[in-house]
């Protein structure tokens, strides 16, 4: 038995150096103000949030073995670039993991409890569906998912399906941007997986779950392919001046 310590205030200790720059690199690269493929200079990083390189040595590091960055021919830090071999990769994990989730949530007893949350979920996700808030109907769609990777029961799983959601955003905001989102598709895909579970048919849910990533996978692969295509007109025009 822990002894008493008589009522004594919480110890506020603030992150260290380390986990601050890591978190707001990470936040950075994520919410797409650092773009994939730009270099990064620790020295001037190390300027702009106040403190020395040690710590922004150590968040790249720990960035490079997450894949938010690499290093490049000149062993300089990059944001790791968006490649259509590395989206389709990271979009069929993502989409393997999320099938695992929901066989579990179909095979389970308490599936008519676990169905609810996620319809609660999106229901609010669908209020928000017409009007001028599209980053709270995007807050909607991320937390139906994580309810969905709630299903699976190992942490380091759950942890690793959410760290290749952040892997992919810059990719969702670039075919954002393209091409407008269809918030009442995505509504209605998430309903089809709800239903699926719901019955407790792990084919269907499975199949639910591919089916409503197939046409946003599409989307993003279509504004790669158009954004290497004006990269390559722009540096062809550069060659005949």
């Amino acid at each position: 038995m822990l002894p008493s310590l008589g009522g004594a205030s919480p110890i506020l200790i603030a992150p260290p150096k380390d986990e601050q720059v890591y978190e707001r690199l990470r936040r950075a690269i994520v919410e797409g103000r650092v773009m994939p493929g730009q270099e990064l200079a620790v020295a001037n990083l190390a300027v702009e949030l106040g403190v020395s390189r040690i710590p922004v040595m150590r968040a790249c590091q720990r960035l490079i073995g997450e894949g938010f960055l690499e290093t490049n021919a000149r062993r300089s830090v990059v944001v790791a670039p968006l490649t259509d071999a590395r989206v389709v990769e990271e979009f069929t994990l993502l989409d393997a993991l999320e099938c695992m989730a929901v066989r579990v949530a179909a095979e389970a007893g308490s599936r008519g409890h676990i169905v609810a949350r996620w319809q609660r979920i999106n229901a609010t996700m669908a209020r928000h569906m017409d009007d001028d808030t599209p980053d709270a109907c995007a807050a909607g769609n991320l937390e139906f998912h994580a309810a969905v990777w709630d299903s699976l029961s190992s942490p380091y799983v759950r942890n690793l399906v959410a760290l290749i959601w952040d892997h992919l955003e810059p990719a969702r905001q670039l075919a954002t941007v393209n091409t407008p989102w269809e918030r009442s598709g995505s509504v209605a895909e998430h309903q089809a997986i709800c239903d699926a579970v719901l019955r407790g048919d792990p084919a269907a849910a499975e199949a639910a779950v591919r089916a409503h990533r197939q046409n946003h996978v599409a989307r993003v692969r279509a504004t790669l392919r158009q954004r290497d295509q004006s990269d390559q007109r722009h540096a062809g025009s550069s060659k005949s001046l």
